[in-house]
């Protein structure tokens, strides 16, 4: 291999007369090239051992000796001297290699005629590479703004728009040389991709291609140039490519400029992408949304093509005006360690204030109609300061939302297969869409999250949604059920010292829900373990059911439900206060314990109907001794204008225990009862109190009855 090297030529040059450093090298060359590869090898690593390599390219300021339109087939061209084509067109033979040494070649064009290899560092705006079968040296090109023409710093928009045309054609450059990794590091520069004021914003700033990393750095800026009167750039896109990786650096929008002018797209797009890693970008300032993900056409469409496998890590998204990430289409997707802040704020910066956009959501998965979100995973990311949701599923399938950290609301409106799952925020967590109606979902979940002083802490609609070991503190509400069927929500813990906080709420509807073991401690003034009222309420509901079993209930109020049908109660523990119902109708009250120290353990109240009640197999102590006031169960009716009605109300097997003047059981104004099987314990007056007709009071063990009324029936009371 014949090799040219600037600085030993010149070294024999001071040393040999012209005759003999001909002799010398041709010499060398012909019959000794081994050893002048070796003496040139030990030289250079000499070199370097004791200069850095900008005290070599300060060294280079001579220019070349040597012609390279001379070189022939399979040589190795040492450049470490300045060469200066002259705006010739050199061609160079088969298998020629070009070695940077601190040297530099400029104003020409090399023309590889086969195979050939150059090193990355000669590259240049001044320097023009053709050839088919052109390789770098390294494994990685390094680009160097200044090499290339960039302009960094505030510029016009004609030299913001020659910067993106510099990035975008040695992009294309380095792709075409096989090179798969462009390496930027220190660079703060303004690209523009709209060239004449009329014209369309139809490419991005960075079009990348297939089987390539952008691999920027912390000191990499790429700024998106203000347009007025047209739409933002999107800086970086991804269309219809695969095997791709960007990571690091700075995308920078437009948004503080343009101020509130509309017309901004996404700093980052992936179209049709598929295996892509987007590791450690920040993406701020966007005049519309961060980063967006979606697909080619539709999924209807014979040649539509989903992102695929899409991977965004560690990412940083701040004070993007619409969403700071947005899936949109695409499968196979994870959003990992990112974090997430002032999604959709508003900024009072620029030409004028920026107002955020809908839907201002930190991150967001929102399939419209013909678009398909499937199996996506968002998991250990920080999102704070959104305007709206912290994180929002609609319109998806298998999405999993896991271990965030938030300051706002995660959940969902329409989608199937979506997991909220040990998650920590300072929002509700909300499943399903309140409609008035039944909206078809399956197999979603809420589990193991933890929510802290929220205005509600769980809220779910529509079906299929297990609800379960869940933390909820300190919320005014901590779950809100409402037109919810066919799920369960057990093993939840929820703890408030809020006054006038409610465990569990309902709205419109509930059926086939069971909620079971949770444990509901309120400890401030009137905080009840739930609060129902008109659930299943409609005759439309009226076959409808819901469970509440083995739960603990230790609250300052009584739970209470007004205006509903359809509760089975049973096995569960209440402390403190105990439970009221009112105008109910087809309910169970069975098994449970209550244990007050004030009001009554149970009360059926009326103001229209209540009727078609059992209570039985329950354990009421009341340890209160307000004076008339705190009785075992207590059944009235309230207003003037109720109407006696056949009530159909069991009261059996109960055991009752009251204090002072207190009564086991009181009833007034309900007809057609039927009170057995009772033992009640009190002191200082009777065990039951009862006025109303058509009744039955029967083998209890009392101190004694106090009754009026017609067509009674007493006996076997002890």
């Amino acid at each position: 291999m014949l090799i040219y090297h600037t600085k030993l030529i010149a070294i024999m040059k001071t040393i040999l007369n012209p005759i003999l450093l001909f002799l010398f090298i041709f010499t060398l060359s012909c019959n000794n090239e081994e050893l002048f590869v070796e003496d040139i090898t030990q030289e250079k690593e000499e070199e370097t051992n004791d200069k850095s390599e900008e005290d070599i390219i300060e060294e280079a300021t001579a220019p070349c000796d040597f012609l390279l339109s001379q070189v022939e087939a399979g040589s190795e061209i040492v450049i470490d001297c300045l060469m200066d084509l002259e705006g010739e067109v050199v061609t160079l033979p088969s298998n020629t290699s070009i070695v940077y040494a601190g040297g530099d070649i400029t104003n020409g064009e090399l023309k590889f005629a086969g195979e050939g290899v150059i090193s990355g560092e000669l590259l240049n705006k001044d320097l023009v590479i053709s050839g088919n079968s052109i390789k770098l040296k390294e494994d990685e090109f390094t680009f160097i703004p200044e090499r290339w023409g960039i302009v960094e710093g505030e510029v016009s928009k004609e030299v913001a728009y020659k910067n993106h045309l510099i990035i975008q054609e040695i992009i294309d450059l380095i792709h075409k040389m096989d090179i798969s990794t462009f390496k930027i590091d220190k660079m703060d520069a303004y690209f523009n991709t709209i060239r004449e004021p009329s014209a369309a914003n139809l490419s991005p700033i960075i079009t990348l291609p297939s089987n390539f990393h952008l691999k920027m750095s912390e000191n990499t800026f790429l700024r998106v140039f203000p347009i007025d009167d047209h739409q933002s750039s999107i800086a970086i896109r991804i269309y219809l490519e695969n095997d791709i990786t960007v990571s690091g650096g700075n995308l920078i929008g437009d948004r503080k400029q343009r101020g509130g002018l509309d017309g901004g797209l996404s700093l980052f797009e992936i179209k049709g992408g598929q295996n892509i890693n987007v590791d450690h970008v920040t993406m701020n300032f966007s005049a519309y949304t961060g980063l967006t993900i979606n697909s080619f056409l539709f999924e209807g469409n014979p040649d539509y093509v989903p992102s695929l496998n899409v991977t965004i890590s560690n990412c940083n998204f701040d004070s993007n005006r619409a969403n700071n990430l947005s899936i949109t289409d695409g499968k196979g997707i994870i959003i990992e360690n990112c974090t997430s802040f002032n999604a959709g704020n508003d900024l009072n910066a620029g030409y004028g204030l920026s107002e955020g956009v809908a839907p201002k959501v930190g991150i967001i998965v929102e399939a419209d109609a013909g678009q398909v979100v499937e199996n996506v995973i968002i998991r250990g990311n920080t999102v704070d300061k959104t305007v709206n949701h912290s994180i929002l599923s609609a319109g998806s399938e298998n999405v999993t939302i896991q271990g965030n950290t938030t300051d706002g609301s995660i959940g969902w409106t329409t989608t199937r297969g979506c997991k909220i799952i040990d998650n920590i925020t300072d929002g509700e967590i909300f499943g399903g869409f309140s409609s008035g109606e039944v909206i078809e979902s399956r197999d979603n979940e809420i589990s193991g999250n933890t929510i802290k002083s929220a205005a509600t802490g769980i809220s779910a609609s529509n079906d299929d949604i297990l609800i379960y070991n869940n933390t909820i503190i300190d919320c005014k509400i901590g779950l809100m059920l409402r037109g919810l069927i066919n799920s369960k929500v057990y093993n939840n813990t929820i703890k408030s010292d809020i006054i006038d906080a409610f465990g569990i709420n309902a709205q419109q509807f509930v059926d086939n829900v069971t909620i079971n073991n949770n444990t509901i401690q309120m400890s401030n003034v009137n905080s009840r373990p739930f609060y129902w009222t008109s659930v299943n309420n409609d005759e439309k509901y009226s076959e409808y059911k819901v469970y509440f079993k083995d739960n603990h209930f230790e609250c300052t109020a009584p739970g209470s439900m007004v205006r509903g049908t359809g509760y089975e109660i049973v096995n569960n523990n209440f402390v403190g206060e105990g439970l009221g119902l009112t105008d109910m109708n087809n309910v169970l009250l069975a098994n449970n314990s209550f244990k007050n120290n004030s009001g009554n353990c149970i009360s059926i109240n009326k103001y229209d109907s209540s009727k078609n009640i059992i209570v039985k197999d329950n354990v009421l102590e009341n340890s209160s001794t307000e004076r008339l006031s705190a009785y075992g169960i207590l059944i009235h009716t309230v207003g003037n204008n109720a109407t006696i009605e056949n009530s159909n109300i069991t009261l059996e097997n109960n055991n009752i225990s009251v204090t002072g003047v207190n009564y086991g059981i009181h009833s007034t104004n309900f007809d057609g009862m039927t009170i057995i099987d009772n033992i009640i314990k009190n002191t200082d007056r009777e065990s039951i109190y009862f006025r109303g007709d058509d009744s039955s009071i029967i083998n209890n063990q009392i101190k004694s009855v106090d009754i009026d009324g017609n067509g009674n029936s007493v006996s076997g009371n002890n």
